[in-house]
């Protein structure tokens, strides 16, 4: 086994998911229903689901799209998602995060 590779995927994805909107729903999902082993059930089948898209989808695109272009176009989404999240957040109203300004 390429441990390496084990180790390096489990620790990007860990602290990718880490407070992410997944961990979000996992706990308003735990304290709605009470039911923590069976929301922990679904959410481990639900992410399991989506990363085997990511690596089937990924396999594909390597045997078209060249590595580098790869890279290259899925550091663009990161920064354009990165971009359009806080008005996906929060719209026109932005939080103001100032203690100077009265707001904070």
């Amino acid at each position: 086994m390429e441990w390496k590779i084990f180790l390096t995927t489990l620790g990007t994805i860990f602290l990718a998911e880490l407070g992410d909107k997944t961990q979000l729903a996992a706990i308003l999902m735990t304290s709605k229903t009470g039911h923590p082993v069976i929301v922990f059930g679904g959410a481990v089948i639900a992410f399991s689901l989506v990363t085997l898209i990511g690596v089937v989808m990924g396999q594909g695109l390597v045997s078209i799209v060249p590595q580098r272009i790869l890279e290259k176009g899925a550091a663009l989404a990161f920064i354009k998602m990165s971009q359009n999240t806080p008005q996906l957040c929060w719209g026109d109203e932005w939080p103001t995060l100032s203690p100077f300004d009265g707001g904070g």
